[in-house]
């Protein structure tokens, strides 16, 4: 009897630790998955600047104003300027402004030409 106590113990054991083998590997499927949409959210999608516009009225145009500055166009062109989104959308300068998918800053930086004037 003695031999198989031990034998159920071993098997006991063997479960326990499989067991717990397996939880583990679970645990860890899942943080890699979350870890992977995280990356996914906070990919950053970036956008090129299509200007269609063939000429202008020669006059500025208001593109966005906050508590600090109004930002203008050196021309009213906005309704000919998209841009276009690695992922394939396309939005309209003053609709990706308003919504927030852009800054001015951003704009800045890929080459639109923005001035700035301090309210």
């Amino acid at each position: 009897m003695e031999g198989g106590k031990k034998l159920k113990t071993k098997i006991t054991l063997k479960i326990i630790f499989i067991t717990l083998l397996v939880v583990i590997l679970i645990g860890l499927v899942i943080l890699i998955l979350i870890n992977n949409e995280e990356n996914e959210v906070n990919k950053i999608v970036d956008y090129k600047i299509v200007d269609d516009s063939t000429s202008c009225m020669e006059e500025l145009e208001e593109i966005y104003k906050d508590n600090k500055s109004t930002y203008y166009l050196p021309c009213v062109k906005s309704a000919n300027i998209k841009l276009v989104w690695d992922n394939g959308e396309i939005d309209l300068l003053k609709t990706a402004i308003n919504n927030g998918k852009v800054t001015i800053e951003s704009l800045k930086e890929h080459g639109l030409e923005i001035y700035e004037y301090k309210n």
